[in-house]
């Protein structure tokens, strides 16, 4: 039987967030079966005699509505609504007894409103363990008025000798040691899993202590090994392509002039690669410092604009520049170095993935202040354009759009990385719009 009440409140409480909801339940069960059985074993005494027709009817009407809340408990989780009747069920008793002139009465209602007071405060909370105490409160001032200072009188002997009365006196008794065991259990319980779960979190953090260290650690690790590298391998890069300068100045033979060309130009996508390490692991760090240099936009757009005019005429792109007539003569103070990263960036970017029409570029002014002016870029291209699904993922580290990209047109891709690491520096950010086949615009 028990089993089965415990299976039954396992399967209503589960998702419950409070774990006394289910002690409170259980108690509710225990104390109705209890007392159902009490009431029927102490039937017949009432039955027996004429004086006490009364209270055989109420144990009778209780018993009915004790085996409906049990029915409730059993099959929803309302036991709210169960504790609610379970105290208006015992002040009710306890007002009934007002009427009832049975000696033990009295010692009896002590008792019930003792329970009603326990009960309404470890079930309800402490607002209806108010509510529930001044009614019984008022039944001591009606009774107290009512019959003045015999209104607990002691038992008489036959009383305390009758079976319905010993068995009732000390059931009550029972029960509130009872509610004072089940909760406090329950408390202790509560608070021992407490203890453990604050001890196992505890373990747990240190543990995520520990493994943030050795995190920080191995990107500290990483980004020396990073940069010493980086560095360690520009030098004989540079040594390389100053070598292969000084030989294609020295007359080579037309097959050397073929492989010295590939040199250089191998050599220079690997210090290409390297700078783009060395800049992705300065961002990451930290330690990229912003200068505040004037220059004019005009002119810095303009250059790099010419920078890559040769590239675009030798795959026969159309490439144009437009540039604000507001902007021709503003100075800024800001890092040109940076902006022009970012911008060689973007149209290396453009100029490498179109094969057939053009690339523009177009720099605007959208807002403009006595000391500040917000600029506008805008590269576009007719190129292979980005899926909708992949226009997040190029701005990540080492990511492209697709998988055979670097087979196809090469690059690590580290460049867009970059540059939105740049203008997350310059308090801006980046959009792009694209459809494939049908270039970008960033």
């Amino acid at each position: 039987m028990l089993t089965f009440i415990n299976k039954k409140l396992d399967s209503i409480f589960e998702y419950d967030i409070d774990p006394l909801n289910k002690v409170r339940a259980q108690f509710l069960v225990n104390t109705l079966l209890i007392s159902l059985a009490v009431i029927l074993i102490t039937l017949p005494t009432f039955y027996n005699s004429l004086s006490r027709t009364i209270l055989f009817s109420r144990s009778i009407l209780i018993a009915i509505v004790q085996i409906g809340l049990l029915w409730v408990l059993l099959n929803t989780s309302k036991w709210k609504l169960v504790a609610h009747t379970a105290c208006l069920i015992l002040a009710l008793l306890i007002w009934s007894n007002m009427v009832i002139h049975v000696q033990g009465v009295k010692i009896i209602s002590l008792q019930w409103m003792l329970l009603l007071i326990i009960i309404g405060y470890y079930l309800l909370g402490t607002k209806w363990g108010i509510f529930y105490s001044l009614i019984s409160l008022l039944f001591m001032l009606f009774y107290f008025a009512i019959f003045g200072r015999n209104a607990m009188t002691t038992v008489s002997s036959a009383d305390a000798n009758s079976f319905g009365f010993i068995t009732v006196f000390s059931f009550n008794f029972l029960l509130i040691m009872y509610v004072q065991y089940h909760f406090f259990s329950a408390f202790n319980l509560t608070i021992k899993r407490l203890n453990e779960k604050q001890a196992e979190e505890k373990s747990l953090n240190e543990k995520l202590t520990e493994a943030i260290i050795i995190a920080e650690q191995s990107t500290k690790a990483k980004s020396y090994f990073l940069s010493t590298i980086s560095h360690e391998l520009r030098t004989p890069l540079n040594g390389v392509i100053g070598m292969t300068d000084v030989l294609l100045l020295d007359n080579p033979r037309e097959d050397q002039m073929e492989n010295l060309g590939m040199l250089k130009f191998s050599a220079n996508n690997l210090l290409s690669l390297i700078n783009d390490v060395l800049d992705i692991n300065k961002i990451e760090s930290g330690k990229i410092i912003m200068e505040k240099t004037p220059f004019l936009i005009y002119q810095l757009v303009k250059n790099i604009y010419a920078g890559f005019k040769l590239k675009a005429n030798e795959k026969d792109l159309l490439f144009t520049l437009k540039i604000d007539e507001k902007l021709d003569d503003i100075a800024v103070i800001g890092d040109p170095t940076r902006l022009t990263q970012i911008l060689v960036n973007l149209i290396d970017n453009a100029l490498k993935f179109t094969s057939v029409g053009n690339v523009s570029i177009s720099v605007s002014s959208k807002e403009r202040e006595e000391d500040k002016i917000k600029l506008y870029f805008c590269i576009s291209d007719t190129g292979i354009g980005i899926p909708q699904d992949k226009q997040e993922l190029i701005f990540e580290s080492f990511s492209q759009a697709s998988t055979n990209t670097t087979r196809k047109y090469g690059g690590t891709g580290l460049g867009l990385a970059i540059v939105k690491n740049l203008l997350e520096l310059h308090q801006s950010k980046i959009a792009t719009k694209s459809e494939v086949g049908n270039g970008i615009q960033s």
